[in-house]
């Protein structure tokens, strides 16, 4: 698009003349419009660094849009965005020209836009922006641009905000603010950027081929236009609709097969480059579902779900963040079908968001636009068949063909495959005369598919069903599309089937050649190394060949070795397995020993992903299997999974219970060997959660009988990957427990060899490497080495947030070990604001008593310091108290740490009572724990103090 260079000028000229004619700015020796051009030329000047490189593809369209276009608050929020999040890098544009090796120091660093402007040379009085505006001299802001700079840092993060966080004048103000800081910094460096950029000729109209961001994987959509067969009007009304759309779904309808899908990606390949941002969406049982299941799109989005809401809110949350993105956003819905009023009215309609939707039903709703897309015309149809068949064929038996079929696509195209690949048929006048004969009746297919479209001369249903008869398909074609049929509707590399299909090597040639017989019969769809099925094959299939453990025995297979917990995989590579299992469980109901593991192993996953209530359904029905057929292995191997589920709930109580059962068994039975040691570890685990010593000498000596089996085990077996995995990871927690024990020297020793083990194994970027990473990080911390402490938490949350959202557990114990780490070396304000952000998720979440509560409401009141914050301190001190007696009793040592922390406070305040009181509580109970510790002997002294006020 082009935009007019001199009108953005007069614009910002317009906007910002009083701030720079302010008696408290610098004098500059050019004019104002002088300087906005060399702003615009150092927007424009190629440095060849990719991430400085393109700025003005966001800030020029972005100032026009602004000044110049209709909007509402939505589209201002959006501007601000674009606008504050591109600062940073112009800042570090300015400081790659004129402080070459700061630029290299502070991008291997991964240093922010506080650095680049210290680096930038601005003198802004030396003020520290990370400061609270209110600890800053007044004069400090009041010259230099200060308070501009102050809001345009303060707005880096601006991406975690909506527009309803900011009233109605903020918007404004801040883009002035971060307008100002442009051109500032651009007007500090005016005779060196002269001399650097001074060259370039700014055209009148500028031309800029804006930047699109795909949410969503482009392979979903893209085409080779040459298979828009027929299309070119329907094309051209669509573009037309688009251009006229007044904020509805523009949903192109007609029965399923007949193009509108193929219509739909030559749009996006048309005007691909008139939006920011596109999304496609399969829909999939119901609009929640097709949205929140997408893994890529929310990584994508960086959106995390939350875990004790629930789907229709997540939904909500979800649809105004897609509402919300800066730009322009195509939103693509393939399929759509029925659904709720509640669901259709979350979708984001807004001038930013144009929605265009496929669909084969008709629905009644005030905010769809139907589009109708007709059947192919005998040209168009012809040329579509002679794309696929080379064979003898005439006008007239081609008009009869079609008038057989209803002139529908898919199967037209099916059709000439089947007679390209098929000599036994007797070509086009062959075909003819089978389609003739009787047609085939399944009232329950018709069902499924059945459309007010359908009607006695289309008969799609009969014809595909036909058409699958029709050519002699091998067992192991049949067995494929019949692994396909009851899969969703996603693509896969050729590789990952053949896992997923349980192919042996021995197999491979003939799953190749069947592959490629399979794409060229039309059953299934390739798109260079990727494989996908249409929806309307997967339902013929599903009828001709019924799904039923039996046929898809293999499948179960291999979703189970993806799932596999032996092979340590990361969440992040099983998440699309985990929703692959779970469509195929929807499906195939029956009961068996593979489905039970199945189910065991998605409960596994969906525990280890963090959504704890859809994965305790699955092992309650995995259990409730196992008890019916009587085997105790798979009964304790399951109660094994239900207890991590519930532990990660909150419920210890019943975790416990489910754990002492599991032993039950184990006990009275022939245990099978590593997963019975694995349910001890489980135990441990739960057992160090609770606290008391008599708890962690439990979880230690558990420790240590399965560490001491698994070196015995392997001493005289060979040392699989899977059990020194397992060895490690039991080092690691021995080694959390002798912290927990004080003994801090040896947990170091402990988890350090645990740590360099399991990077060796499995690398430094796995969610398990992360936990044994924070955990030597808290060695550290108790042993006073605070560099090395903070060292191991930053690495353990940086694993973290790459494989989890925000609100799973781990994420927050390694943010919160990040903030311990920060808080030691005196960086209070950062171990702050962690500690507060992890107890606000916690808070928005977690049931009221969950135990986590605890600790982040302990952790987050150590740093309420000032004398008006303690107020606050006591009541999370008072809150992680009840918590904690609720889950432990009142024994619990972090309830004497609570009390002796609530001491200390009473003491500043000169309350000799109450502090006694506390800190009587606090000695108590590290007393009846045996503990001897820095917080046991502060809480002696602090209690003797108390006492002589008294």
């Amino acid at each position: 698009m082009d935009y007019n260079w001199d009108k953005i000028r007069a614009t910002l000229k317009k906007e910002l003349q009083t701030t720079f004619d302010d008696l408290n700015q610098p004098n500059y020796p050019f004019t104002i419009e002088e300087g906005l051009d060399l702003f615009c030329k150092t927007l424009m000047f190629r440095t060849g660094e990719d991430d400085l490189d393109g700025i003005e593809i966001r800030v020029i369209p972005t100032i026009y849009k602004y000044y110049h276009t209709s909007k509402d608050k939505n589209d201002a929020f959006n501007y601000l965005t674009q606008l504050a999040t591109k600062l940073d890098s112009f800042l570090q544009k300015i400081v790659f020209l004129f402080h070459s090796s700061d630029y290299i120091t502070l991008k291997s660093q991964n240093k922010g836009m506080f650095h680049y402007v210290l680096k930038s040379g601005i003198n802004i009085n030396n003020i520290d922006f990370r400061l609270p505006l209110s600890s800053i001299p007044a004069t400090s802001l009041t010259s230099h641009f200060g308070i501009q700079l102050y809001d345009a840092y303060k707005l880096r993060n601006i991406e975690a905000h909506t527009a309803n966080d900011f009233n109605d004048a903020d918007i404004p103000n801040f883009i002035k603010s971060v307008l100002a800081i442009y051109l500032f910094t651009t007007f500090e460096y005016y005779s060196q950027l002269v001399a650097r950029v001074g060259h370039i000729t700014i055209p009148q109209y500028i031309n800029i081929s804006e930047i699109v961001k795909d949410l969503t994987p482009p392979r979903e959509y893209e085409i080779d236009l040459t298979n828009l067969i027929g299309r070119n009007n329907d094309l051209i009304n669509l573009e037309q609709e688009v251009e006229n759309n007044d904020n509805k779904i523009i949903a192109l309808k007609n029965i399923g097969g007949i193009g509108k899908t193929t219509l739909l990606k030559g749009f996006i390949k048309n005007n691909k480059n008139n939006y920011n941002h596109i999304i496609w969406i399969p829909f999939q049982n119901d609009l929640i579902n097709s949205f929140i299941n997408n893994v890529v799109l929310l990584k994508n989005l960086d959106f995390p779900l939350m875990i004790n809401i629930s789907p229709f809110e997540n939904y909500k949350l979800l649809m105004n963040n897609i509402n919300n993105l800066s730009g322009k956003t195509l939103l693509l819905i393939d399929d759509l079908q029925e659904d709720t009023f509640e669901n259709y009215s979350q979708l984001p309609f807004s001038t930013n968001c144009q929605i265009i939707a496929t669909t084969r039903l008709k629905l009644s709703n005030s905010s769809i636009k139907f589009l109708e897309i007709d059947f192919l015309d005998f040209d168009s149809a012809k040329l579509l068949f002679s794309k696929h068949y080379s064979g003898i064929s005439t006008d007239t038996l081609l008009k009869e063909l079609f008038d057989l079929i209803g002139f529908h696509t898919l199967t037209i195209e099916l059709l000439a495959k089947t007679l390209e690949t098929n000599f036994t048929i007797g070509g086009l006048t062959g075909l003819i005369d089978y389609l003739k004969k009787d047609t085939i009746s399944n009232e329950n297919w018709q069902v499924a598919v059945q459309s007010e479209y359908d009607d006695e001369t289309i008969n799609l249903k009969n014809h595909l069903l036909k058409a699958f008869t029709l050519i002699s398909l091998s067992t192991l074609e049949t067995q494929i599309l019949s692994y396909f049929a009851v899969l969703p509707t996603l693509q896969f590399f050729g590789n990952e089937l053949k896992k997923l299909f349980s192919i042996e090597d021995s197999q491979n040639s003939a799953f190749i050649e069947t592959m490629g017989l399979l794409f060229r019969k039309g059953w299934i769809i390739k798109m260079g190394d990727l494989y996908q099925m249409h929806t309307i094959i997967q339902e013929v299939i599903k009828v001709t060949i019924p799904p039923t453990f039996q046929s898809n025995s293999s499948l179960i297979k291999g979703l189970c070795n993806y799932l596999n917990v032996e092979d340590y995989y990361s969440i992040t590579e099983k998440i699309k397995y985990i929703s692959c299992s779970e469509h195929v469980l929807s499906i195939i109901n029956e009961e068996s020993d593979e489905i039970n593991t199945l189910n065991n192993l998605v409960a596994i996953g969906l525990n280890s992903k963090g959504d704890f209530s859809t994965a305790l359904k699955y092992a309650e029905k995995s259990l409730k299997y196992a008890k019916k057929i009587g085997d105790d292995h798979k009964v304790y191997q399951t109660y094994s999974t239900l207890g991590m589920i519930n532990r990660h709930l909150g419920n210890l109580k019943e975790s416990l219970e489910i754990y002492e059962k599991a032993i039950d068994i184990i006990e009275d039975s022939t245990p099978k060997y590593v997963t019975s040691l694995q349910v001890y570890l489980n135990l441990a685990t739960l057992l160090e959660q609770f606290g008391e010593r008599k708890h962690l000498i439990q979880a230690k000596e558990l420790y240590e009988y399965v560490f001491n089996e698994l070196e015995f085990f392997l001493e005289s077996n060979a040392p699989e990957k899977s059990y020194l995995i397992l060895l490690a990871t039991t080092l690691n927690s021995l080694g959390k427990i002798y912290t927990l024990l004080d003994e801090y020297e040896k947990a170091i020793i402990f988890q350090q060899d645990a740590y360099e083990k399991l990077v060796e194994l499995l690398g430094d970027k796995h969610e398990i490497t992360g936990i044994c990473a924070n955990n030597l990080g808290l060695a550290y911390g108790y042993n006073k080495d605070f560099i090395n402490s903070l060292k191991y938490h930053k690495i353990a949350v940086s694993i973290q947030e790459q494989i989890f959202d925000e609100n799973h557990p781990e994420v927050s114990i390694s943010k919160s070990g990040l903030a311990n780490a920060y808080k030691n070396v005196g960086e209070v304000d950062k171990a702050k604001l962690i500690f507060k952000e992890v107890l606000e998720i916690g808070e928005k979440n977690l049931p009221k008593n969950h135990p986590t509560l605890a600790r982040r409401k302990s952790n987050y009141a150590t740093l309420c310091t000032e004398e008006s914050e303690r107020e606050i301190a006591k009541k999370l001190y008072i809150e992680a108290i009840e918590i904690d007696s609720f889950n432990y009793g009142d024994k619990n040592p972090n309830i004497g740490t609570c009390n002796l922390n609530l001491g200390t406070l009473y003491m500043k305040e000169r309350n000799w009572i109450l502090a006694s009181k506390h800190l009587q509580i606090a000695n108590e109970i590290y007393d009846y724990n045996k503990i001897n510790n820095e917080f046991s002997n502060s809480a002696i002294a602090y209690l003797k103090i108390a006492k002589q006020y008294l």
